[in-house]
């Protein structure tokens, strides 16, 4: 199996406009350190642009099946958002 549940997998892949959704964020640059890799884990409520600033939910754990997400995303294949490409970062 691609991701650790097919209900996460749903969530991730839905368009950015629907809201609540799961996003996986590849931070290329200064990533924050309590996120404990480089990617962060969010659910927002519907975007066009990821944006740090915007309201968010930092999750760790699949909302679904229980998975440690850090544990089971370790590619960049999984990735909605990659912070310099698809988002900047504001200083």
């Amino acid at each position: 199996m691609k991701y650790c549940c097919n209900c996460f997998e749903v969530n991730v892949s839905v368009p950015s406009t629907t809201s609540p959704n799961i996003r996986i964020v590849k931070f290329t640059k200064d990533f924050p350190p309590e996120y404990g890799t480089v990617y962060g884990f969010f659910v927002t409520m519907g975007y066009a642009k990821f944006d740090l600033n915007l309201p968010k939910l930092a999750i760790k754990f699949c909302p679904y099946c229980g998975a440690e997400l850090r544990n089971f995303y370790r590619s960049d294949e999984f990735a909605n958002e990659i912070e310099g490409e698809t988002f900047a970062n504001p200083d």
